[in-house]
Protein backbone atom coordinates (compact mmCIF):
# COMPACT_ATOMS: atom_id res chain seq x y z
CA UNK A 1 0.00 0.00 0.00
CA UNK A 2 1.00 3.87 -0.40
CA UNK A 3 -0.80 5.32 2.58
CA UNK A 4 0.63 9.11 2.12
CA UNK A 5 3.44 11.70 3.14
CA UNK A 6 3.72 11.95 6.36
CA UNK A 7 3.68 14.84 8.78
CA UNK A 8 5.68 18.23 8.86
CA UNK A 9 7.23 17.20 12.24
CA UNK A 10 8.14 13.83 10.58
CA UNK A 11 10.41 15.98 7.70
CA UNK A 12 7.58 15.52 4.68
CA UNK A 13 9.16 16.80 1.46
CA UNK A 14 6.74 19.42 0.67
CA UNK A 15 3.44 17.97 0.51
CA UNK A 16 3.23 18.65 3.74
CA UNK A 17 1.39 21.91 3.02
CA UNK A 18 -1.38 20.13 1.90
CA UNK A 19 -1.61 17.58 5.11
CA UNK A 20 -3.72 17.90 8.27
CA UNK A 21 -2.44 16.21 10.84
CA UNK A 22 -4.91 14.70 13.57
CA UNK A 23 -2.96 13.17 16.55
CA UNK A 24 -5.00 9.93 17.50
CA UNK A 25 -2.74 8.37 19.94
CA UNK A 26 -3.77 5.28 22.65
CA UNK A 27 -4.48 7.75 25.95
CA UNK A 28 -2.00 8.73 28.04
CA UNK A 29 0.73 6.60 25.64
CA UNK A 30 3.84 8.76 24.94
CA UNK A 31 4.51 9.80 20.98
CA UNK A 32 7.12 6.47 20.99
CA UNK A 33 4.93 3.94 22.22
CA UNK A 34 1.70 1.76 20.47
CA UNK A 35 -0.44 4.12 19.49
CA UNK A 36 -1.72 5.33 16.01
CA UNK A 37 -1.75 8.67 13.85
CA UNK A 38 -4.21 9.90 11.66
CA UNK A 39 -3.49 12.09 9.05
CA UNK A 40 -5.84 13.69 6.78
CA UNK A 41 -4.32 14.48 3.28
CA UNK A 42 -5.91 17.31 2.09
CA UNK A 43 -6.42 17.00 -1.92
CA UNK A 44 -4.52 19.07 -3.72
CA UNK A 45 -6.14 18.78 -7.30
CA UNK A 46 -9.55 16.88 -6.97
CA UNK A 47 -12.69 17.23 -5.41
CA UNK A 48 -12.38 15.34 -2.47
CA UNK A 49 -16.17 14.60 -2.32
CA UNK A 50 -15.99 13.08 -5.75
CA UNK A 51 -12.97 11.35 -5.59
CA UNK A 52 -14.82 9.21 -2.66
CA UNK A 53 -17.88 8.38 -4.56
CA UNK A 54 -16.01 6.48 -7.14
CA UNK A 55 -14.02 4.93 -4.72
CA UNK A 56 -15.35 1.73 -5.49
CA UNK A 57 -15.58 1.58 -8.91
CA UNK A 58 -14.38 -1.84 -10.64
CA UNK A 59 -11.21 0.45 -13.00
CA UNK A 60 -10.03 2.65 -9.74
CA UNK A 61 -10.02 -0.54 -7.22
CA UNK A 62 -7.74 -2.64 -10.55
CA UNK A 63 -5.39 0.61 -10.96
CA UNK A 64 -5.63 0.26 -6.79
CA UNK A 65 -4.37 -3.12 -7.17
CA UNK A 66 -1.33 -2.53 -9.85
CA UNK A 67 0.07 -0.40 -7.54
CA UNK A 68 0.13 -2.63 -4.64
CA UNK A 69 2.13 -4.97 -6.73
CA UNK A 70 4.36 -1.99 -8.07
CA UNK A 71 4.90 -1.40 -4.11
CA UNK A 72 5.20 -4.59 -3.02
CA UNK A 73 8.18 -4.89 -5.77
CA UNK A 74 9.93 -1.92 -4.97
CA UNK A 75 10.04 -2.67 -0.97
CA UNK A 76 12.31 -4.83 -1.38
CA UNK A 77 14.90 -1.94 -3.07
CA UNK A 78 17.64 -0.31 -0.85
CA UNK A 79 18.17 2.90 -0.14
CA UNK A 80 21.45 2.86 -2.58
CA UNK A 81 19.45 1.35 -5.16
CA UNK A 82 17.02 4.35 -5.19
CA UNK A 83 19.76 6.96 -4.86
CA UNK A 84 22.29 5.18 -7.77
CA UNK A 85 19.08 4.96 -9.87
CA UNK A 86 17.98 8.47 -8.97
CA UNK A 87 20.90 10.56 -7.42
CA UNK A 88 20.15 11.61 -3.97
CA UNK A 89 16.54 12.84 -3.02
CA UNK A 90 14.99 15.80 -4.04
CA UNK A 91 12.41 18.29 -2.53
CA UNK A 92 10.04 19.51 -2.08
CA UNK A 93 7.47 19.37 -5.11
CA UNK A 94 6.81 22.54 -6.20
CA UNK A 95 4.82 21.75 -9.02
CA UNK A 96 1.45 21.19 -9.24
CA UNK A 97 0.61 17.91 -8.13
CA UNK A 98 -2.39 15.28 -7.72
CA UNK A 99 -2.91 12.05 -6.31
CA UNK A 100 -3.88 8.49 -7.79
CA UNK A 101 -7.62 8.31 -7.49
CA UNK A 102 -7.19 4.98 -5.62
CA UNK A 103 -5.21 6.37 -2.98
CA UNK A 104 -6.82 6.93 0.73
CA UNK A 105 -7.34 10.43 1.58
CA UNK A 106 -7.36 9.43 5.22
CA UNK A 107 -4.69 6.90 6.75
CA UNK A 108 -3.86 5.76 9.61
CA UNK A 109 -0.27 4.83 10.57
CA UNK A 110 1.74 3.61 13.68
CA UNK A 111 3.19 5.95 15.98
CA UNK A 112 5.95 3.67 16.75
CA UNK A 113 9.57 5.05 16.25
CA UNK A 114 7.38 8.27 14.05
CA UNK A 115 10.02 10.83 15.09
CA UNK A 116 12.90 8.87 13.82
CA UNK A 117 11.04 8.44 9.92
CA UNK A 118 12.90 9.31 6.81
CA UNK A 119 11.32 10.04 3.72
CA UNK A 120 13.25 11.28 0.17
CA UNK A 121 11.48 12.28 -2.88
CA UNK A 122 12.94 10.95 -6.12
CA UNK A 123 11.67 12.64 -9.78
CA UNK A 124 9.81 10.64 -12.20
CA UNK A 125 9.03 12.44 -15.51
CA UNK A 126 5.44 11.46 -15.28
CA UNK A 127 5.46 12.39 -11.10
CA UNK A 128 7.26 11.40 -8.69
CA UNK A 129 7.95 8.90 -5.74
CA UNK A 130 8.53 9.45 -1.81
CA UNK A 131 10.14 6.30 -0.23
CA UNK A 132 9.68 6.20 3.52
CA UNK A 133 12.36 4.52 5.86
CA UNK A 134 10.96 3.41 9.53
CA UNK A 135 14.29 4.90 10.64
CA UNK A 136 17.95 5.88 9.02
CA UNK A 137 18.98 2.53 9.96
CA UNK A 138 16.27 0.70 7.55
CA UNK A 139 17.88 0.30 4.01
CA UNK A 140 14.23 -0.80 2.84
CA UNK A 141 11.20 1.19 2.60
CA UNK A 142 8.20 0.88 5.02
CA UNK A 143 6.14 2.98 2.69
CA UNK A 144 5.96 4.08 -0.85
CA UNK A 145 3.94 6.95 -2.17
CA UNK A 146 3.42 8.10 -5.69
CA UNK A 147 2.53 11.27 -7.22
CA UNK A 148 1.24 12.64 -10.66
CA UNK A 149 2.28 15.84 -12.13
CA UNK A 150 -0.94 18.04 -12.24
CA UNK A 151 -0.40 19.68 -16.09
CA UNK A 152 -3.02 20.47 -18.67
CA UNK A 153 -3.43 16.85 -19.88
CA UNK A 154 -4.44 15.19 -16.62
CA UNK A 155 -8.41 16.08 -16.22
CA UNK A 156 -9.55 17.19 -12.94
CA UNK A 157 -12.20 15.35 -11.25
CA UNK A 158 -14.59 18.20 -9.88
CA UNK A 159 -18.05 15.67 -11.25
CA UNK A 160 -18.37 12.08 -12.15
CA UNK A 161 -18.43 12.47 -15.83
CA UNK A 162 -15.10 13.00 -16.02
CA UNK A 163 -14.19 9.53 -14.37
CA UNK A 164 -13.41 7.63 -17.66
CA UNK A 165 -11.07 10.47 -18.97
CA UNK A 166 -8.83 10.58 -15.96
CA UNK A 167 -8.69 6.99 -15.18
CA UNK A 168 -7.88 6.03 -18.95
CA UNK A 169 -4.95 9.17 -18.38
CA UNK A 170 -4.37 7.82 -14.69
CA UNK A 171 -3.29 4.46 -16.68
CA UNK A 172 -1.20 5.96 -19.46
CA UNK A 173 0.83 7.48 -16.24
CA UNK A 174 1.00 4.66 -14.42
CA UNK A 175 2.42 2.58 -17.39
CA UNK A 176 4.71 5.49 -18.16
CA UNK A 177 6.00 5.08 -14.36
CA UNK A 178 6.57 1.43 -14.54
CA UNK A 179 8.17 1.55 -18.01
CA UNK A 180 11.00 3.87 -16.01
CA UNK A 181 11.37 2.47 -13.45
CA UNK A 182 12.26 -1.06 -14.80
CA UNK A 183 14.97 0.78 -17.30
CA UNK A 184 16.59 2.56 -14.58
CA UNK A 185 16.61 -0.71 -12.22
CA UNK A 186 17.57 -2.80 -15.18
CA UNK A 187 20.70 -0.14 -15.63
CA UNK A 188 21.84 -0.19 -11.75
CA UNK A 189 21.27 -3.98 -11.37
CA UNK A 190 23.86 -6.10 -13.64
CA UNK A 191 24.32 -9.12 -11.44
CA UNK A 192 22.54 -11.72 -10.11
CA UNK A 193 23.30 -15.09 -8.25
CA UNK A 194 25.05 -17.67 -10.17
CA UNK A 195 22.68 -20.79 -9.32
CA UNK A 196 24.30 -23.21 -11.40
CA UNK A 197 27.71 -22.57 -8.70
CA UNK A 198 25.24 -21.98 -5.57
CA UNK A 199 23.98 -25.92 -5.93
CA UNK A 200 27.75 -27.13 -5.47
CA UNK A 201 28.02 -24.80 -2.40
CA UNK A 202 27.15 -25.85 1.35
CA UNK A 203 26.85 -29.48 1.15
CA UNK A 204 26.80 -31.91 3.76
CA UNK A 205 28.50 -30.70 6.53
CA UNK A 206 28.52 -26.83 5.17
CA UNK A 207 24.45 -27.24 4.82
CA UNK A 208 21.67 -25.25 5.91
CA UNK A 209 19.44 -27.91 6.30
CA UNK A 210 20.25 -29.58 10.15
CA UNK A 211 19.39 -32.95 8.96
CA UNK A 212 21.62 -32.96 6.52
CA UNK A 213 24.70 -31.48 8.57
CA UNK A 214 23.92 -34.12 11.34
CA UNK A 215 23.93 -36.77 8.99
CA UNK A 216 27.41 -35.61 7.69
CA UNK A 217 28.49 -35.00 10.95
CA UNK A 218 27.56 -38.46 11.82
CA UNK A 219 29.64 -39.80 9.36
CA UNK A 220 32.99 -37.94 10.06
CA UNK A 221 32.61 -39.10 13.77
CA UNK A 222 32.56 -42.57 12.83
CA UNK A 223 34.94 -42.09 10.02
CA UNK A 224 37.55 -40.77 12.31
CA UNK A 225 36.60 -43.37 14.93
CA UNK A 226 35.06 -40.47 17.42
CA UNK A 227 33.08 -41.54 20.16
CA UNK A 228 29.45 -40.55 20.29
CA UNK A 229 27.45 -39.64 23.31
CA UNK A 230 23.53 -38.85 23.62
CA UNK A 231 22.33 -36.50 26.65
CA UNK A 232 18.93 -36.96 26.71
CA UNK A 233 16.43 -33.77 26.96
CA UNK A 234 16.04 -32.50 30.19
CA UNK A 235 13.54 -29.58 31.27
CA UNK A 236 16.39 -27.13 30.83
CA UNK A 237 18.12 -28.39 27.69
CA UNK A 238 17.94 -29.67 24.32
CA UNK A 239 18.97 -33.37 23.58
CA UNK A 240 22.28 -32.96 23.15
CA UNK A 241 24.77 -35.13 21.00
CA UNK A 242 28.88 -35.24 21.59
CA UNK A 243 31.78 -36.33 19.40
CA UNK A 244 34.86 -37.05 21.43
CA UNK A 245 38.66 -37.86 20.23
CA UNK A 246 40.15 -39.09 23.52
CA UNK A 247 39.29 -36.48 26.26
CA UNK A 248 39.01 -34.00 23.55
CA UNK A 249 35.31 -32.65 22.48
CA UNK A 250 35.40 -32.56 18.64
CA UNK A 251 31.47 -31.92 17.72
CA UNK A 252 28.31 -31.31 19.72
CA UNK A 253 24.73 -31.26 18.30
CA UNK A 254 22.19 -29.57 20.17
CA UNK A 255 17.97 -30.31 19.08
CA UNK A 256 16.00 -27.54 19.54
CA UNK A 257 12.77 -27.75 20.67
CA UNK A 258 11.22 -24.63 19.83
CA UNK A 259 9.61 -22.09 22.67
CA UNK A 260 9.20 -24.13 26.04
CA UNK A 261 8.33 -21.90 28.77
CA UNK A 262 10.11 -18.91 28.31
CA UNK A 263 13.16 -19.79 26.94
CA UNK A 264 14.39 -20.33 22.90
CA UNK A 265 15.63 -23.94 22.40
CA UNK A 266 17.34 -23.29 19.38
CA UNK A 267 19.29 -26.15 17.10
CA UNK A 268 22.94 -25.47 17.56
CA UNK A 269 25.72 -27.24 15.55
CA UNK A 270 29.42 -26.82 17.03
CA UNK A 271 32.70 -28.15 15.46
CA UNK A 272 35.85 -27.87 17.35
CA UNK A 273 39.66 -27.52 15.89
CA UNK A 274 42.66 -27.10 17.61
CA UNK A 275 42.75 -23.02 17.48
CA UNK A 276 38.70 -22.31 17.62
CA UNK A 277 35.64 -23.28 16.30
CA UNK A 278 32.42 -22.87 13.97
CA UNK A 279 29.27 -22.33 15.79
CA UNK A 280 25.69 -22.68 13.81
CA UNK A 281 22.75 -22.16 15.28
CA UNK A 282 18.75 -21.16 14.48
CA UNK A 283 15.05 -21.99 14.77
CA UNK A 284 13.38 -23.69 12.75
CA UNK A 285 16.17 -23.30 10.33
CA UNK A 286 19.86 -22.13 10.28
CA UNK A 287 20.04 -18.48 10.89
CA UNK A 288 23.68 -17.63 11.72
CA UNK A 289 27.30 -18.91 11.80
CA UNK A 290 29.90 -17.52 13.39
CA UNK A 291 33.68 -18.86 13.65
CA UNK A 292 35.87 -17.29 16.76
CA UNK A 293 39.85 -18.22 17.30
CA UNK A 294 41.23 -18.97 20.43
CA UNK A 295 42.46 -21.98 22.73
CA UNK A 296 40.13 -23.97 24.37
CA UNK A 297 39.67 -27.13 26.28
CA UNK A 298 36.44 -29.04 25.49
CA UNK A 299 34.26 -25.80 24.57
CA UNK A 300 35.71 -23.96 27.25
CA UNK A 301 38.05 -20.53 26.08
CA UNK A 302 40.91 -20.56 27.71
CA UNK A 303 42.19 -17.03 25.80
CA UNK A 304 38.46 -15.36 25.76
CA UNK A 305 38.49 -16.18 22.00
CA UNK A 306 38.17 -14.15 19.59
CA UNK A 307 35.45 -13.28 16.98
CA UNK A 308 36.57 -13.79 12.94
CA UNK A 309 33.37 -14.08 10.82
CA UNK A 310 29.67 -14.14 11.01
CA UNK A 311 27.16 -14.68 8.81
CA UNK A 312 23.65 -14.26 9.00
CA UNK A 313 21.25 -15.35 6.37
CA UNK A 314 18.39 -17.56 5.61
CA UNK A 315 17.62 -20.96 4.42
CA UNK A 316 15.82 -20.48 1.04
CA UNK A 317 14.62 -23.80 -0.53
CA UNK A 318 16.94 -25.75 1.65
CA UNK A 319 19.90 -24.25 0.79
CA UNK A 320 21.63 -21.28 3.00
CA UNK A 321 21.28 -18.08 1.75
CA UNK A 322 23.50 -15.56 3.70
CA UNK A 323 22.55 -12.01 3.87
CA UNK A 324 24.88 -9.84 5.86
CA UNK A 325 28.18 -10.67 6.00
CA UNK A 326 30.90 -9.13 9.10
CA UNK A 327 34.54 -9.44 9.53
CA UNK A 328 36.41 -9.02 13.07
CA UNK A 329 39.87 -8.46 13.78
CA UNK A 330 41.28 -8.45 17.56
CA UNK A 331 39.60 -5.02 18.29
CA UNK A 332 36.36 -5.67 17.08
CA UNK A 333 34.40 -5.28 13.77
CA UNK A 334 35.82 -4.32 11.13
CA UNK A 335 33.55 -3.93 7.80
CA UNK A 336 30.26 -5.44 7.40
CA UNK A 337 28.42 -6.32 4.12
CA UNK A 338 24.58 -6.88 3.73
CA UNK A 339 22.08 -7.44 0.83
CA UNK A 340 19.45 -5.15 1.25
CA UNK A 341 17.19 -6.06 -1.58
CA UNK A 342 16.81 -9.59 -0.99
CA UNK A 343 18.63 -10.68 -4.71
CA UNK A 344 21.52 -12.42 -2.45
CA UNK A 345 24.01 -10.00 -4.04
CA UNK A 346 25.87 -7.43 -1.23
CA UNK A 347 25.22 -3.95 -2.48
CA UNK A 348 25.64 -2.41 1.39
CA UNK A 349 28.63 -1.72 3.62
CA UNK A 350 29.91 -0.17 6.55
CA UNK A 351 33.22 0.23 8.23
CA UNK A 352 32.27 -1.84 11.40
CA UNK A 353 28.93 -3.85 13.00
CA UNK A 354 25.83 -3.80 10.99
CA UNK A 355 23.87 -4.37 14.25
CA UNK A 356 25.69 -1.34 16.17
CA UNK A 357 25.59 1.03 13.37
CA UNK A 358 22.80 3.77 15.64
CA UNK A 359 22.95 6.17 11.94
CA UNK A 360 26.24 5.63 11.29
CA UNK A 361 26.80 6.13 7.20
CA UNK A 362 26.70 3.44 5.00
CA UNK A 363 27.85 3.14 1.29
CA UNK A 364 26.97 1.78 -1.86
CA UNK A 365 29.38 -1.26 -2.68
CA UNK A 366 30.78 -2.58 -6.11
CA UNK A 367 30.98 -6.00 -6.77
CA UNK A 368 34.77 -5.86 -7.07
CA UNK A 369 35.20 -4.82 -3.78
CA UNK A 370 33.12 -6.85 -1.63
CA UNK A 371 34.74 -9.32 0.20
CA UNK A 372 31.95 -12.00 0.53
CA UNK A 373 32.34 -11.95 -3.58
CA UNK A 374 36.36 -11.71 -3.87
CA UNK A 375 37.63 -13.57 -0.21
CA UNK A 376 41.15 -12.69 -1.56
CA UNK A 377 40.47 -9.17 -0.29
CA UNK A 378 40.19 -10.56 3.46
CA UNK A 379 42.69 -9.07 5.46
CA UNK A 380 44.58 -12.36 6.76
CA UNK A 381 43.85 -11.38 10.03
CA UNK A 382 39.85 -12.31 9.35
CA UNK A 383 40.23 -15.06 7.21
CA UNK A 384 38.74 -18.20 7.57
CA UNK A 385 39.29 -22.09 6.72
CA UNK A 386 37.50 -22.41 3.36
CA UNK A 387 36.31 -19.16 2.76
CA UNK A 388 36.96 -19.25 -0.83
CA UNK A 389 33.74 -21.79 -1.02
CA UNK A 390 31.81 -19.86 0.69
CA UNK A 391 32.37 -16.50 -2.02
CA UNK A 392 29.12 -15.25 -3.13
CA UNK A 393 28.86 -16.51 -6.73
CA UNK A 394 27.65 -13.71 -9.17
CA UNK A 395 26.66 -13.67 -13.17
CA UNK A 396 25.60 -10.93 -15.63
CA UNK A 397 21.63 -11.18 -15.75
CA UNK A 398 20.59 -11.65 -19.00
CA UNK A 399 16.94 -10.26 -19.81
CA UNK A 400 15.10 -12.79 -21.47
CA UNK A 401 12.77 -10.11 -23.12
CA UNK A 402 13.51 -6.86 -23.67
CA UNK A 403 12.74 -4.13 -21.88
CA UNK A 404 9.31 -2.49 -23.05
CA UNK A 405 10.69 0.59 -24.69
CA UNK A 406 7.02 2.54 -24.84
CA UNK A 407 7.65 6.48 -23.90
CA UNK A 408 8.31 7.19 -20.25
CA UNK A 409 6.10 10.26 -20.19
CA UNK A 410 2.46 9.88 -21.37
CA UNK A 411 1.75 11.51 -24.82
CA UNK A 412 0.43 14.95 -24.19
CA UNK A 413 -3.26 15.28 -25.13
CA UNK A 414 -4.54 17.21 -28.27
CA UNK A 415 -6.95 18.94 -26.93
CA UNK A 416 -7.20 21.55 -29.74
CA UNK A 417 -8.04 19.27 -32.45
CA UNK A 418 -11.32 19.13 -31.75
CA UNK A 419 -11.80 23.05 -31.68
CA UNK A 420 -10.13 23.49 -34.84
CA UNK A 421 -12.17 20.13 -36.67
CA UNK A 422 -15.21 22.33 -35.75
CA UNK A 423 -13.93 25.77 -36.46
CA UNK A 424 -13.04 24.70 -39.76
CA UNK A 425 -16.54 22.93 -40.62
CA UNK A 426 -17.99 26.34 -39.62
CA UNK A 427 -15.73 28.53 -41.68
CA UNK A 428 -16.58 26.44 -44.77
CA UNK A 429 -20.19 26.18 -44.05
CA UNK A 430 -20.23 30.15 -43.63
CA UNK A 431 -18.03 30.39 -47.44
CA UNK A 432 -20.16 27.99 -49.36
CA UNK A 433 -23.38 30.01 -47.76
CA UNK A 434 -21.82 33.22 -48.85
CA UNK A 435 -20.88 32.05 -52.44
CA UNK A 436 -24.61 30.48 -52.52
CA UNK A 437 -25.93 34.11 -51.36
CA UNK A 438 -23.83 35.63 -54.11
CA UNK A 439 -24.76 33.48 -56.52
CA UNK A 440 -28.16 33.98 -56.00
CA UNK A 441 -27.79 37.57 -55.99
CA UNK A 442 -26.28 37.22 -59.85
CA UNK A 443 -28.98 35.16 -60.70
CA UNK A 444 -32.00 37.69 -59.70
CA UNK A 445 -29.99 40.60 -61.36
CA UNK A 446 -29.33 38.79 -64.74
CA UNK A 447 -33.23 37.75 -64.83
CA UNK A 448 -34.08 41.37 -64.17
Amino acid sequence: MTPGPMAPECGSTGMANHLIAVWAMVIFFPLTARGSVTFFRGDPYDDEKVVKSVAADPEVVAIRAELDALCERMSKWCKHDFETMFGMAKGPIEESHAMFLCEPRVIEVSGINLDQRVRALHRLKAGWIEIEYFSPDHDTPSRIDFWIKADADLPKLDRARVLRKRLAREREILAAMKRELERRWREINVWEIDTDVRRTQFQGIDSGDFKEKLDALAELGKASGWRLEKKPATEMTSEIWNWTKGDALMGEFHHGRGIRRDKLHCTLFVRYFDDGWEREEGWPSLRHVRWQRGTHENGRWKDGGQKVRDEYGVLENGQWRPEIWIWYDKDGAVRSEWDANGDGVPETYLPGDHFSRKGAATFALPVEQSWAIHPELIPPECRIPGQDARRVPIRRIVHDTPADEGPEEPAPLEHSKPQWIFAAVVAVMVLVTLLLATLRRRSAAEKQ
